[in-house]
C-alpha cells in the first residue's frame, strides 16, 4: 500500500505558490541581441611594416662587443627588430569579433615601454654610440605605428558599439509598439475598485453597480474584475511578450484562485482570452453561477467549471454561520512565469443556514460506470481501504475499471502480478466533501498462486457527493 497518507496527497494537490507581482518598471524591454559585424578599415596614415630590406640590421657583436653599453645595445636592437617583423603585433589590423583589441594594443604598449626605457639606458652608458640617431629615427616610426593601431581598433570599438545600439534602439522600439491603447477607466467606479473583485448576486454591470460584499450560501454568484489597464498592458510593462517568435495570436489565460477561512488555495476557473480581449479589456466577468441550491443540477463534464467547483470546493466545506472566501485572479500568456502576474483579489463572506446546506447536498450528480468485478472479488482491498482512511474519510464504494491484466519481466517475460484499475469514491467525516482517487489493484504472483492484495492510488479530484 503507498505509504503517504491521502490527506497528504490531498494538501500537495491544493497548495497553490503565490502568484507573482511584479513591479512595474518605467520601461523594461527585451535585452540587446548584438550589432552582428562590423568592417573599420586602418586610417589612410596608418604605416605599413618595413620589408626585409628596409628593416633593421644588427650590429655585429665584435663591433660593440667591448662597449660599456653593451647589453643596453643588443636589447634595443632585438626590441626594434622584432616589433619590425610584418608579424609583430604592432602590425595587427583586425576587426576585433572577439573584443581582443585591448590585449594586442597591451603588447604593442608594453614592447614600446621596453624599448623606449632601453634607449634611455644606451645613452646614459653610451651616448656616443653611433646608432643611436638610427634607433630614435626607428622608434619614432613604431610610434606612429602604434598610434594608427590604438586609433584604428578605438574606431572598430565605436563601430560596434554603434551597431549594438542600433540593434537594440530598433529592439526598444519593436517593444514599444507592441503596447497597445486599451479602454482606460470605464468609470469613476472603476478608478475606485483598480486591481479589486467585485461580487453580486446578479450579473453586475462594468459599472459596478450591485456589488455586494456578503451572499447567501444559495444565492447566484456573479463576479467581475477591474484592472490598473488590461492584461496585455500589465504583462508588457512586466516585460512579456505574449507574442514571442513563432507565436502570433496573442491569446492568454486569467486564472481564479480561491481560498475559504484562509485555507489551501484552489483554482476555481480559467478564463480564455483572444488577442483582441486581451489588448483591450480593463474590466472582465469572472465567474457567473446560477444559485446553488435551486434550478438543474451539475454532471461530471461539468467538472472544470467555475460553479461546479464552488458547489465541490467551496460550498461543501461550509458550516452554518458564516465564511470568507478570498478570490485572487492572475493572467499569464506563453512568455508569462507559471504562476502568473496578479491583477485583482477580493473577499466575499458566504452566510449559511442548515436548511440552505441541506438543499446545496442534494445538487450534482456523479454517474459512475458499473464495477467491472462483484463485490466478493474486491472485499480484501474494501477492508484494506477502510481501515487506511478511517480516521477521515468514509469509503462510499470501491468499483474497478478494467479486468486483471498480467505484468511480466521486460526480460524473461515471467509473470510478476496482474493488476487492474479502479476508483475509490471518499466522503470526508469532517468538512462533509466527496473526491474520487484512481487506485491500482494488484495481486503478486510467487510462481504458483496470486496473492496477497496490494494497491496504490494516483492524485484525488473532488466530485460532488451523489452518485448514482
Amino acid at each position: 500500500m503507498h505509504a503517504r497518507t491521502h490527506h497528504a496527497i490531498l494538501v500537495a494537490t491544493l497548495t497553490l505558490a503565490p502568484a507573482v507581482a511584479l513591479a512595474r518598471p518605467d520601461k523594461k524591454a527585451p535585452p540587446p541581441r548584438g550589432g552582428g559585424e562590423v568592417k573599420v578599415l586602418p586610417g589612410a596614415g596608418a604605416p605599413s611594416a618595413p620589408d626585409e630590406s628596409a628593416r633593421l640590421k644588427k650590429t655585429p657583436l665584435n663591433e660593440y662587443n667591448k662597449n660599456p653599453g653593451k647589453k643596453e645595445i643588443k636589447k634595443v636592437e632585438d626590441l626594434i627588430y622584432n616589433l619590425e617583423k610584418p608579424a609583430a603585433t604592432i602590425w595587427q589590423w583586425k576587426q576585433d569579433p572577439e573584443g581582443h583589441a585591448h590585449r594586442d594594443v597591451g603588447y604593442v604598449t608594453r614592447g614600446m615601454t621596453d624599448l623606449e626605457a632601453a634607449l634611455v639606458a644606451i645613452k646614459a652608458k653610451e651616448p656616443s654610440w653611433r646608432r643611436i640617431a638610427e634607433y630614435e629615427q626607428r622608434i619614432a616610426f613604431l610610434r606612429i605605428a602604434a598610434a594608427a593601431q590604438a586609433k584604428h581598433y578605438r574606431n572598430v570599438a565605436a563601430a560596434k558599439d554603434k551597431a549594438e545600439a542600433d540593434v537594440e534602439a530598433a529592439a526598444q522600439a519593436a517593444w514599444a509598439a507592441k503596447r497597445v491603447t486599451d479602454e482606460g477607466m470605464t468609470s469613476d467606479a472603476h478608478k475606485a475598485s483598480m486591481g479589486t473583485i467585485r461580487f453580486a448576486t446578479a450579473p453586475l454591470a462594468v459599472s459596478g453597480a450591485g456589488a455586494t460584499a456578503t451572499v447567501d450560501v444559495g444565492d447566484p454568484l456573479f463576479l467581475r474584475a477591474y484592472f490598473a489597464e488590461s492584461v496585455w498592458n500589465t504583462l508588457h510593462t512586466a516585460g512579456i511578450d505574449c507574442t514571442p517568435e513563432g507565436r502570433a495570436d496573442g491569446s492568454g489565460w486569467i486564472r481564479t484562485w480561491a481560498q475559504l477561512d484562509g485555507g489551501e488555495a484552489f483554482e476555481l476557473e480559467t478564463l480564455t482570452l483572444d488577442r483582441a480581449a486581451m489588448e483591450a479589456r480593463t474590466t472582465s466577468t469572472l465567474t457567473e453561477a446560477g444559485s446553488l441550491t435551486k434550478g438543474g443540477t451539475y454532471t461530471n463534464p461539468d467538472e472544470k467549471r467555475a460553479p461546479f467547483r464552488w458547489l465541490t470546493q467551496v460550498a461543501v466545506r461550509i458550516r452554518p454561520g458564516t465564511a470568507k472566501v478570498r478570490l485572487e485572479a492572475v493572467v499569464w500568456c506563453p512568455g508569462a512565469s507559471h504562476a502568473g502576474i496578479k491583477i485583482a483579489s477580493g473577499e466575499v463572506t458566504i452566510r449559511a443556514t442548515a436548511a440552505q446546506l441541506a438543499e446545496v447536498g442534494k445538487r450534482g450528480s456523479f454517474k459512475m460506470a458499473p464495477s467491472q468485478h462483484p463485490k466478493a472479488r474486491l472485499a480484501p482491498w474494501r477492508a484494506a481501504m477502510i481501515k487506511h482512511y478511517a480516521a477521515e474519510w468514509e469509503l462510499l464504494d470501491l468499483r474497478s475499471t478494467t479486468e486483471f491484466g498480467l505484468r511480466r519481466d521486460e526480460k524473461t517475460s515471467v509473470v510478476l502480478s496482474r493488476v487492474a484499475g479502479a476508483v475509490i469514491l471518499l466522503r470526508h467525516k469532517q468538512h462533509g466533501h466527496c473526491e474520487l482517487v484512481s487506485v491500482s489493484l494488484t495481486e503478486p504472483f510467487d510462481g504458483r498462486t496470486y496473492g496477497p492484495q496490494q494497491w496504490g492510488y494516483a492524485e484525488p479530484r473532488p466530485f460532488v457527493c451523489n452518485l448514482s
